[in-house]
């Protein structure tokens, strides 16, 4: 199988779309999440990138609760349930 990696020019777009994901996280997370920063090769601008927004979490390891992983798994957040996969160690 192989896979091909699409490089376009930078979107001005990318930090609105990061700001409004960031957005649907914070109001999910809450404070469970310390912080939640764009990052990779979209968050600089006038970098040319993969179209894929990068987003870090983090987490109070002492606040995190499977519930999260529930208000968030629906909305498309797939990091939020890999976090909590290894936080939980590997367990689904």
């Amino acid at each position: 199988m192989s896979y091909v990696i699409e490089i376009v020019p930078y979107d001005p777009i990318w930090p609105a779309r990061f700001a409004q994901l960031g957005g649907e996280l914070r109001a999910a997370l809450g404070t469970t999440a310390l912080r939640i920063d764009h990052i990779g090769s979209t968050s600089i601008p006038g970098l040319a990138a993969k179209p894929i927004i990068d987003i870090d979490i983090q987490i109070s390891v002492a606040a995190f609760a499977p519930t999260h992983v529930a208000a968030t798994s629906d909305r498309g957040k797939a990091v939020v349930l890999i976090a909590y996969r290894l936080l939980s160690g590997g367990r689904k």
